[in-house]
């Protein structure tokens, strides 16, 4: 563990139900319950981004930046048909970030498996999305134009980092 600008780095990722204790940096990982910290609530419920990467076929990450919320004990995402959702119908396990726009020291780190893929019939999840980030309905496509779907990440490894 080294310091970066005097401040500590975090502590690596720990599956689901054990916990860590860094000595830079304290509880850093913990059990899925952590999605109701309030940090991570703030994070999934607010407009902030979120980096979600999935793996290609010859096994290499794909990255890309979307809207994410929350589903009870679940994160969502979603997805028009494209490559990353292609990589998830392949290959379930997935990893995001959700950063804090104020301070990047502030961040949800998720390393889990998309449970679920459903139509979003009418753009409901979309538009939900699209309030919390815009502050209204989504208008960069339309149900009858493109598909979209709403995409259920189960959390295996969270990890809430808070060095503000």
């Amino acid at each position: 563990m080294g310091a970066r600008n005097g401040r500590p780095r975090a502590a690596v990722l720990v599956p689901t139900g054990e916990r860590s204790r860094s000595p830079c940096c304290g509880d850093t990982s913990s059990a899925v319950s952590d999605l109701d910290s309030d940090l991570a609530r703030e994070l999934l419920e607010g407009p902030f981004p979120c980096c979600l990467t999935t793996l290609g076929a010859d096994g290499a990450p794909y990255s890309v930046v979307v809207w994410c919320g929350r589903d009870g004990e679940r994160v969502t995402v979603n997805a028009a048909h494209g490559r990353w959702l292609g990589n998830l119908r392949r290959d379930p396990r997935v990893s995001l970030v959700v950063v804090h726009t104020d301070d990047i020291l502030r961040y949800l780190a998720v390393q889990g498996a998309a449970v679920a893929i459903e139509p979003d019939e009418g753009y409901a999840h979309i538009n939900a999305l699209s309030e919390i980030y815009e502050g209204g309905p989504y208008t960069y496509s339309k149900p009858e134009h493109v598909e979209r779907f709403r995409v259920a990440i189960e959390p295996e490894a969270t990890r809430v980092v808070d060095l503000a």
